[in-house]
C-alpha cells in the first residue's frame, strides 16, 4: 500500500477485488492496513469485489480514470 501511495499520493478511490483465500485476508486486517495511511481516511474504498482473479475476468489498471457509482453499482471508464 505504501508503494502505491508513493506513486499515487492522493487517490480519489481504491478498488480491491476479492482476496485469494490463501492470503487469509479479513475485513479487520484490511481496515488495519488502510488505517495506517491517513490519506485514505477521505478516499472511498471498495473491496471484496468480483473482478480481476474471477471469471469473467475484468481488470482496472492502477491509475486508471474511472467513475464509480455506488448507488447504481456501475464503473464507467473515461
Amino acid at each position: 500500500m505504501t508503494a502505491l501511495l508513493q506513486a499515487y499520493p492522493n487517490p480519489q478511490a481504491l478498488v480491491f477485488g476479492r482476496f485469494p483465500k490463501e492470503t487469509k485476508m479479513t475485513e479487520e486486517i484490511l481496515l488495519a492496513i488502510l488505517d495506517k495511511h491517513p490519506t485514505l481516511k477521505t478516499s472511498p474504498v471498495l473491496y471484496d469485489l468480483d473482478f480481476a482473479h474471477t471469471q469473467p475476468l475484468f481488470t482496472i489498471r492502477i491509475g486508471e480514470h474511472v467513475e464509480l457509482d455506488a448507488e447504481a453499482f456501475t464503473i464507467r471508464f473515461s
